[in-house]
């Protein structure tokens, strides 16, 4: 069974990652005056980004299609980036966790499809500080669905999880307002819809990591204090770091 989730995960993890590749490319680069773009992102075959050519069948096989080309493009020979790895694995091993702490199927489903739109957000945000709204929105549906199911549809179990989304949501408004250069509006969006699942105290844990990894990025990565921070991307961080704790405790 854990096996199976791992695999069922990874193809999971597959299209996520393509679907973020394919964004990035039709709407932040290349081919973002392709007439038809949201056509493309759906319906292309997978093709490789730098020389345009088709993937062959047996090299969408996720990780096996990887590791058999040596992390690069059969035709090409262009690297495709041990991210691309990363971002099928992650579902991958995600699915098997979630099972393997013995939450309910549907529950485990949800946080996975969570987690692949927050592939997406993050791709956006770390590369172009940029979250999409139309992604956040499947966000927060996700993360609601995971939180009904999280509560067993009771009311006294989700109202403490609908308080602290509406909570986080009013406080990330406020600095958005004041701060508009630090907390976009996706912040917003985005910071409320974790906590939605996240509830307390997991959501603190949540901004920790945000802050933490926003501090580090400035002044380590960036060694520029007035330079911005992907904070949507940290906050997707933080959140994968409190559901793996959460699971074990």
């Amino acid at each position: 069974m854990i096996l199976f989730a791992f695999f069922l995960g990874t193809l999971i993890g597959s299209f996520y990652t393509a679907t973020a590749s394919r964004i990035l490319y039709f709407f932040y680069g290349e081919g973002r005056k392709t007439p038809d773009r949201w056509k493309q992102i759906f319906f292309r075959p997978s093709f490789c980004f730098h020389c345009k050519e088709k993937i062959p069948p047996l090299d969408l096989i996720p990780l096996m299609g990887y590791l058999r080309n040596r992390g690069r493009c059969r035709h090409c020979h262009y690297p495709i980036g041990i991210v691309t790895l990363l971002g099928e694995l992650w579902p991958g091993f995600l699915l098997a966790y979630l099972i393997y702490f013995n939450y309910s199927v549907a529950q485990a489903f949800f946080l996975v499809l969570l987690s692949g739109h927050l592939l997406i957000a993050f791709a956006t945000d770390w590369k172009h500080y940029s979250l999409d709204h139309e992604n956040t929105i499947f966000v927060g549906l996700f993360a609601l669905a995971a939180g009904l199911e999280k509560s067993a549809l009771s009311f006294s179990a989700f109202w403490p999880l609908l308080a602290t989304s509406a909570g986080v949501g009013v406080i990330l408004w406020v600095l958005n307002l004041f701060f508009p250069d630090g907390f976009g509006f996706g912040d917003v969006l985005l910071g409320s819809s974790l906590a939605l699942y996240a509830g307390l105290p997991w959501t603190i844990v949540i901004f920790e990591v945000a802050a933490a990894g926003s501090i580090i990025h400035i002044y380590w990565i960036l060694k520029d204090r007035k330079a911005p921070a992907p904070f949507g991307s940290y906050l997707v961080l933080g959140f994968f770091v409190a559901l793996l704790a959460e699971a074990i405790y």
